[in-house]
């Protein structure tokens, strides 16, 4: 049973989608394949071998030359949404956990896929599968996917994205566009992702908190792994604090060029007041061919 709490959040998040969806236009996209779709592209010569049923006779006629009908053809994609579930994305250094942006994007990219009449499947990931949907279309099943994001309780803690990898190798189709929504903090996947960036289309979307990438001075912090429960000491006092930022933002820096290597679009978000809109933007430019 879903809560009265649950359901607000989804009921905003769709209302703010949509608004935003509506003002900016995103949706489909039409390739220039020669093909029986809905919408007529334009007239061009006869060449051999082409359907002698799009020959237009009429215009073919009145301009002494044989002339063929050319359609966009429709095109059915398919996203598969996967969001990493595991306890690292529990953190926040301010009023808002990773967990709650990444559902929030998930949220936003499913409602993306039904505006523009997509199918759209969801695979909740820790170190194990904790949950699958398979894809298809409609507003019935977007909102039991959106349910299903803000509801899910993990049973696992860890990460380990190459279970998911391994998991969309075998099981998703080649022809889907795969969305890894995650914090990335994980052991190494390099092979993994080389692997299902060779045969599909990846977006990875990386959530980071700002203390992810720049870590405040407050002393000697005592500092627990929440997927782990493991307890460090660490020094966050000057020089310290200067190589544990650097350290940070190095691994943060290695991860963009692994994406940018094997030819996955990276985007990286944190929470500010115009997520959304940006979001949908980025999409909108990304997802029109």
């Amino acid at each position: 049973m879903i809560s009265k709490k649950i359901m607000q959040q989804v009921r905003e998040l769709e209302i703010h989608t949509r608004r935003v969806l509506n003002s900016s236009q995103v949706g489909g996209y039409r390739s220039s394949q020669k093909g029986f779709g809905f919408d007529f592209d334009q007239l061009r010569p006869y060449q051999y071998g082409d359907d002698v049923r799009l020959i237009d006779w009429k215009s073919s006629c009145r301009g002494n030359n044989l002339l063929v009908r050319q359609y966009f053809e429709e095109r059915n994609r398919t996203f598969m949404l996967c969001l990493d579930v595991s306890a690292s994305t529990y953190y926040g250094s301010h009023d808002t956990l990773k967990q709650d942006v990444m559902k929030q994007i998930t949220g936003v990219l499913s409602l993306v896929a039904e505006f523009s009449k997509d199918k759209v499947g969801l695979i909740l990931f820790s170190d194990q599968i904790e949950k699958e949907i398979a894809p298809a279309k409609g507003k019935q099943h977007v909102h039991h996917i959106i349910e299903t994001i803000f509801s899910h309780v993990p049973s696992s803690k860890k990460t380990d994205i190459n279970v998911l990898l391994g998991h969309v190798t075998q099981k998703v189709s080649k022809s889907a566009v795969v969305f890894l929504i995650s914090d990335f903090i994980s052991p190494c996947f390099e092979k993994s992702l080389k692997q299902v960036a060779i045969h599909k289309e990846v977006i990875a979307v990386s959530c980071t908190d700002a203390q992810e990438i720049d870590f405040d001075s407050a002393g000697l912090l005592w500092i627990q792994d929440p997927e782990t429960g493991e307890q460090v000491l660490v020094d966050t006092r000057k020089k310290k604090r200067q190589d544990l930022s650097a350290f940070l933002q190095k691994r943060m820096m290695q991860q963009r060029q692994m994406f940018q290597q094997y030819k996955v679009d990276f985007l990286q978000v944190q929470p500010k007041a115009h997520f959304i809109h940006d979001l949908v933007m980025f999409f909108q430019k990304r997802l029109m061919y």
